[in-house]
């Protein structure tokens, strides 16, 4: 695929930017796309030729972030090392992107229909990453895929309420610990 056009990242960008500022203001359900084209300054066919609508751009954005900010851990992942690496990567991309998050946070705490869409598009791309690494994932991957997902959101949406009162590393050490039951 070419390179986007710079004109075009940038109406992305506005339009992103535009999302992002709403979303601390009021619930992603109660944005309009008229609000997302008067705070980006564009107009409606823009917006329409970028996304189809809001839950597009909130597909497109979010599976964008989750394939750039969470390395794949594997459905059956157990070393010990390896999964306290990733999930300390992607507890520190979580941080150091924590206007994002905390926005995404605030409206899945308030919405359950946004948590519900955001975990699905968690899922899709997890679905979708750990097929290329372990094949296709049997109903025990896709369970297990499922639970690791809601058990991620859960902690995530803890960690960051409480002001991410532990260190990346620490928080993954206790997930780890927790998951596979072990004594810290």
């Amino acid at each position: 695929m070419a390179a986007e056009d710079r004109r075009v990242k940038r109406t992305k960008k506005a339009i992103s930017d535009a999302v992002w500022s709403l979303m601390q203001e009021k619930n992603f359900e109660d944005l309009s796309v008229n609000d997302i084209c008067e705070r980006a300054e564009i107009s409606r066919t823009t917006f329409y030729y970028y996304y189809i609508d809001k839950y597009d751009w909130l597909e497109k954005v979010i599976g964008a972030m989750s394939r750039a900010h969470f390395p794949i851990i594997g459905v059956n992942e157990r070393d010990r090392n390896h999964f306290i690496e990733l999930m300390t990567i992607t507890h520190q991309n979580v941080a150091d992107n924590l206007m994002y998050y905390a926005v995404l946070n605030k409206n899945a705490a308030q919405n359950r229909a946004f948590y519900d869409r955001l975990h699905n598009i968690l899922m899709d791309v997890s679905r979708e990453r750990c097929s290329s690494v372990d094949g296709p994932l049997s109903v025990e991957d896709d369970l297990k895929l499922h639970f690791l997902i809601s058990v991620f959101l859960g902690v995530l949406q803890w960690w960051l309420q409480n002001d991410l009162p532990v260190p990346p590393q620490q928080l993954a050490e206790l997930v780890y610990a927790i998951r596979f039951g072990l004594d810290k």
